[in-house]
């Protein structure tokens, strides 16, 4: 649920819209089939290229604590962690990871074509 505030502009029809994010979501699995995960990624969580991430919003290090043990090649590379393509912060909706090094290869260069 999110957190609207508006405000009419006095003598326009100009508002201002501030929105703030609800509770957030963990992200989940949608899909575990034939070393590929396709997850489920919130609006507010990163996926970021540096090590310098905030760990309890970051999708790699979720990745790695809840899996990692179960596909230890998500925690092979802690920046990648398997993902084949990365969404916006803002972003919500589903990213694929690989959970081995032959479908990462796989999919990673069949999403090029």
């Amino acid at each position: 649920m999110q957190i609207v505030e508006a405000a009419a502009v006095a003598g326009s029809a100009v508002h201002e819209v501030r929105s703030a994010p609800g509770k957030r979501k963990a992200p989940y699995v949608v899909l575990d089939q034939q070393g590929v995960l396709v997850v489920y990624k919130p609006p507010h969580w990163t996926m970021t290229t540096t090590m310098e991430m905030p760990r309890n919003t970051s999708v790699q290090a979720w990745l790695g604590d809840s899996f990692g043990n179960f596909y230890p090649y998500l925690q092979q590379d802690p920046l990648q962690a398997g993902l084949v393509q990365r969404l916006d912060v803002e972003t919500s909706g589903p990213v694929v990871v690989a959970t081995r090094p032959d479908t990462f290869r796989k999919v990673g260069f069949n999403s090029k074509k």
